[in-house]
């Protein structure tokens, strides 16, 4: 370190927004304040010091004194551009109105698309826990040996692989049941979209607004069903007036109370529906449900720890299917893979 001059990139700094008549004066004063401050403090601390002094000169009181040039040349020369720029288009309307025309064209379509492509990546994100949630999808070999992927599963992938990983901390199935004829008294209506049926911990992973009812006990019993505000709006005045009421379903009429009301579901979500029952309803006339490993009639979804890293979870299961099927060769012609649910929108076209 030169005493008479310390070589710091500081006074780099300084000089660039210093006034020229004042650099001089201010770089000696730091300069004597730096070699007495290494002297008393050391030379790590005077650099700290040096620094911050600096930092202390860079205020409108010294940057408004170092005058900014404006080169007028530049300046009339872009006016004389706008001038010639409108007698131009003055003497030429129909080439300008043509030019103006394609620019409005062109800036709107540019909207359009920014605003498409945000609608479509907007897709689940509302749900709280979207980043951690899955869908389990499988991977199936079809007779001319060609692979296809399905996003339907059997009916115990969920509750056994909740037991068999411990990155898994809860999942819930979703089984669409179509569309379905619902009616009370004389009010009789076929729902627009399908109805579905789910586990009591749908609520758990998925974050859909309910108007009124309990999200934590809304799945828990047989025989209950939420409808959206639009089909509850169908048969009740008001929406929440609908709330314990009862409705009847399908052909037999098998009735239902009703034990919350959804608001109308966000048109960025995968998952559609008019009305959702309790899964316990299903398992009630269906005793071999959770049996069925074979059949793809649902949809599996997993919510993990934060932590956890879905591709070791998929590493594990060729041994999983193995333990569980006691087929040999069941790796080469069948698997099951995670998607995660932003993903699904946009990356299911094979699905």
């Amino acid at each position: 370190m030169n005493d008479d001059r310390p070589s710091h990139i500081v006074f780099r700094f300084l000089k660039w927004f210093s006034p020229n008549h004042l650099f001089e004066e201010i770089e000696g004063d730091l300069i004597q304040k730096f070699n007495r401050d290494v002297k008393t403090i050391g030379e790590k601390k005077a650099n700290r010091r040096l620094l911050w002094n600096v930092i202390r000169f860079f205020r409108p009181g010294i940057l408004l004194r170092k005058r900014l040039t404006i080169n007028l040349i530049h300046r009339d020369m872009i006016f004389n551009y706008f001038k010639v720029a409108i007698r131009n288009m003055q003497r030429h309307l129909l080439f300008a109105g043509i030019n103006v025309m394609s620019l409005a064209v062109g800036i709107a379509a540019c909207i359009l698309i920014y605003l498409f492509i945000q609608e479509e990546r907007s897709f689940d994100s509302f749900h709280t826990k979207n980043l951690h949630v899955y869908r389990l999808n499988e991977r199936q070999q079809i007779s001319d040996g060609s692979f296809q992927n399905v996003a339907l599963t059997g009916s115990p992938f969920g509750p056994d692989m909740l037991t068999a990983f411990p990155e898994i901390k809860n999942f819930t199935r979703v089984v669409s049941i179509g569309t379905q004829l619902l009616s009370r008294d004389d009010k009789r209506v076929l729902s627009p979209r399908r109805i579905v049926s789910v586990d009591s911990s749908f609520l758990t992973l998925f974050n859909f607004p309910l108007l009124c009812g309990d999200r934590n006990t809304l799945f828990d019993f047989p025989n209950g069903i939420a409808l959206t505000e639009e089909i509850a709006l169908l048969f009740f005045s008001d929406a929440s007036s609908a709330l314990d009421q009862t409705i009847t379903m399908g052909d037999d009429k098998t009735q239902f109370k009703i034990t919350g009301i959804f608001k109308n579901l966000p048109e960025n979500s995968h998952i559609q529906f008019d009305a959702a029952t309790s899964l316990a309803t299903h398992i009630q006339h269906h005793p071999e449900f959770n049996t069925d490993w074979t059949g793809n009639f649902l949809y599996t979804y997993f919510l993990l720890y934060e932590n956890a890293n879905p591709k070791e979870i998929e590493a594990k299961i060729p041994k999983w299917l193995l333990r569980w099927t006691k087929v040999a060769d069941i790796n080469t012609w069948f698997g099951i893979y995670f998607q995660p649910l932003e993903a699904i929108h946009l990356s299911s076209a094979d699905v």
